[in-house]
């Protein structure tokens, strides 16, 4: 595999090769959060099909961090109703006695 340099500088030649050195892998950077950062961590084991997991680590990938955080933000951005039910979420159960419009 080769890796194109702009520049003559041999530091951003060696920082380009390493970066590169595994094909299989791509361009690998640590997307690690720092240690300590994560207060009470669990390891959680659900079972969600393999085009989600894949739609989930190219997320986390693109923006340069670790799946699992990607998941904690996706948990955070999402916006509950009164009932505390996602705003999305709709279903027949969940939409007893809304309008149809507030759906």
């Amino acid at each position: 595999m080769t890796t194109k340099v702009s520049g003559s500088s041999s530091a951003a030649r060696r920082s380009a090769l390493k970066a590169s050195r595994n094909p299989r892998l791509g361009l690998m950077t640590d997307t690690r959060r720092a240690r300590g950062s994560v207060v009470e961590p669990v390891c959680v084991r659900w079972k969600i099909e393999t085009e989600t997991k894949n739609f989930i680590d190219t997320m986390a990938r693109n923006a340069g961090v670790s799946s699992s955080y990607m998941v904690e933000l996706l948990a955070k951005s999402v916006t509950l109703d009164e009932r505390g039910v996602p705003e999305w979420f709709t279903t027949p159960a969940n939409m007893r006695g809304r309008s149809i419009d507030a759906a």
